[in-house]
């Protein structure tokens, strides 16, 4: 990869694919140019005058990747600091985003005249695409001290009668941080690295990226895959100690296990008094982690650490800890009722630059943790985000980054490093190192095509968010946590799935390697959805993500997973139709599992159908169907645990 600082401080990169022309820093939205810039003999770093100071820029050339760096000295940072700014892009026809956390929108886009005018912003990870496949990837592993964000847009330039013909379509790029406007110390404003990679395929340099966030942030991945019971598709705010022993005993009698049931919202009496349990939990919070335990399963509880209730008792003797706007009064997050399910009251974030708030939530997982509980559902903490620029914080003078970090320090240390933290509703990248698994899409509904309604805080979700989020978010399952596509639904009742949608998400969630999710009472189950349940369930299984052999294929309309299991000699191969039209595909054998030819199977928890060897496999699926095989040349195993019959 080639860099170089030209005369007038503008930075030209250029790989054999891509190019990055031109390209400024960027303070608050405006491109600097001609600020008494200084480019040094090797034209590898610049000097730039700016407002009340100077911000200088160092290139590191490592082969495949290249690093920018950005120090600003002066007397306050800007709003919105870009190292690259106005750099027009050449070589690329696609451009990968990743959402800033929950929900997304993570996926593939085209890039070009024919798609019109287009802005797409992405965090996290961003990469273009070319049109021999290589990739270029821009990434940053700081992710503790501010909100990053890559952006591209194109600007038209159309002539004839009617604008009807494109002349050009040039596509620009900023990348770079939220600074919210923070005082600068002394030796500098350090902005974290911006790193750009070249790979040969999109896979391998997501795949690259993700191992070295990973490895800088320490991430926690678990040793073995998730199943746990939630309790809030089964009965919402109203699940009670009654229903918990339901659960418990449906679980014993129909011996369709899971490691973990995690209480969620309801029981408490308001959001903020999480250690004061309402009137469906006489015995206490406390009782209740003793029998999950006592049944020899973790304890968990869901917690919403960023957030108070109009009328709780934050409200009443702590008003002073909650987020505030830029005059003076309290910032309502969510209004009475908005919380589909729920009656509460308006809801407030609290302001994490508070001491005494930290310390409140602090306490709360301190005092959870000692009545039992190891596993923790975190929720709603995009709350804790608020740029600083639009709140008048208690303690000025950090970003809501670096405020909310400090929270999240406080929460491990609380829950100790054995605990498991589930987080949702998160942005995704100061997660990193601390959750050992993340939600990475909106609530999924009963049915296929309704976005889910389920306490989302507004954002459409539903399956096909669920679907799509958890297959472009693949790259990082099993690399900064164990993903977690949300609940599966097996009842036949309250639900408007019918019997082959149930299997195809059930089989869909357990294929991904990430958490598997229920929220079911066991004992009004049918015969064949325990059978299903039992047929998923991971059993202890080391965590071990499939493989999606072509995500990255803008003509493939069908979903393809791939799990290996060496141990019994063969692989699994799930296909899924999401949509609401009937598909069909053709895929090479070598493509799938690396041989030119294998035997299939059709697989399922009762029965198996073998045909003989072939170097193609031909499927063609109704609207969200599903076709689950063995390739192999040994009889399949009892289960995706692989499970081996003896």
């Amino acid at each position: 990869m080639n860099a170089l600082f030209l005369k007038n401080g503008t930075l030209d990169i250029a790989t054999a694919a891509f190019r990055l022309a031109d390209s400024l820093p960027g303070w608050n939205g405006k491109t600097l140019r001609h600020n008494g810039v200084i480019v040094a003999a090797d034209q590898q770093s610049a000097r730039f005058a700016v407002e009340g100071g100077a911000l200088e820029m160092k290139l590191s050339n490592y082969g495949e990747r290249l690093d920018l760096d950005a120090c600003f000295t002066g007397g306050k940072a800007p709003h919105w600091l870009h190292p690259l700014h106005g750099a027009e892009v050449s070589g690329a026809v696609r451009f990968f985003r990743t959402g800033l956390g929950f929900s997304g929108p993570t996926n593939l886009v085209p890039i070009g005249p024919e798609e019109g005018l287009f802005s797409y912003e992405s965090h996290l990870v961003s990469a273009f695409v070319a049109a021999d496949g290589s990739v270029l990837v821009i990434y940053t592993t700081d992710n503790r001290r501010f909100t990053p964000k890559t952006q591209i847009h194109n600007r038209i330039y159309r002539d004839e009668f009617r604008n009807r013909h494109v002349v050009a379509s040039p596509v620009f790029l900023e990348s770079g941080f939220a600074t919210e406007n923070i005082p600068v110390p002394a030796a500098g404003l350090v902005l974290p690295t911006l790193h750009l990679l070249f790979a040969h395929a999109l896979d391998d340099g997501l795949a690259r990226a993700a191992r070295h966030i990973a490895e800088v942030n320490q991430a926690r991945v678990p040793a073995t895959t998730p199943a746990y019971y939630c309790s809030w598709y089964c009965k919402h705010d109203q699940f009670s100690a009654a229903d918990l022993d339901r659960v418990l005993a449906g679980a014993d009698q129909t011996e369709a296990d899971f490691d973990s049931i995690q209480i969620d919202d309801g029981y408490c009496t308001g959001w903020g008094d999480w250690l004061h349990p309402g009137a469906l939990w006489p015995d206490g919070m406390a009782a209740a982690a003793n029998a999950i335990t006592a049944s020899g399963r973790r304890a968990g509880i869901w917690v919403a650490p960023m957030t108070a209730e109009h009328g709780g008792r934050i409200w009443h003797e702590h008003r002073d800890w909650l987020l505030h706007d830029l005059d003076g009064n309290p910032i309502v997050k969510m209004k009475a009722g908005a919380h589909e399910i729920s009656s509460h009251g308006d809801r407030y974030a609290l302001d994490l630059s508070h001491p005494e708030a930290r310390a409140y939530i602090h306490h709360v997982f301190t005092t959870l943790r000692g009545w039992g509980y190891t596993l923790f559902k975190t929720d709603f903490m995009d709350w804790g985000y608020a740029d600083s620029t639009t709140v008048r914080r208690h303690t000025p003078g950090k970003t809501s980054v670096m405020w909310a970090d400090e929270t999240l320090r406080l929460i491990r240390d609380a829950i100790g490093p054995e605990g498991f933290w589930l987080g949702c509703i998160a942005p995704f990248a100061p997660f990193i190192g601390y959750c050992d698994a993340m939600r990475v899409a909106s609530d999924v509904g009963t049915n296929w095509n309704e976005p889910g309604g389920t306490g989302n805080d507004g954002v459409g979700g539903g399956i096909m968010n669920m679907l799509q989020e958890s297959y472009h978010c693949q790259f990082f399952n099993g690399v900064f946590w164990a993903n977690d596509p949300d609940v599966i639904f097996l009842r036949d009742q309250d639900a408007d799935l019918d019997a082959t949608e149930v299997r195809s998400l059930a089989l869909w969630s357990a294929m991904l390697g990430g958490t598997l999710t229920i929220s079911d009472f066991f004992d009004e189950l049918p015969p064949e959805r325990l059978a299903l349940w039992h047929f998923i369930h991971p059993h202890g299984r080391a965590l071990d993500p499939a493989r999606l052999p072509f995500w990255t294929d803008p003509q493939q309309r069908l979903y393809i997973a791939v799990r290996d299991f060496p141990a019994a000699g063969g692989h699994a191969v799930l296909v899924l139709n999401p949509l609401d039209t009937e598909e069909g595909a053709t895929f090479a054998v070598r493509d799938l599992i690396g041989r030119e030819s294998a035997v299939f199977m059709r697989w399922n928890p009762a029965e198996q159908e073998p045909s003989a060897a072939f170097s193609e496999l031909s499927v063609k699926l109704l609207p969200h169907g599903h076709a689950l095989y063995w390739i192999g040349d040994c009889p399949p195993p009892v289960s995706l645990a692989c499970k081996i019959p003896v």
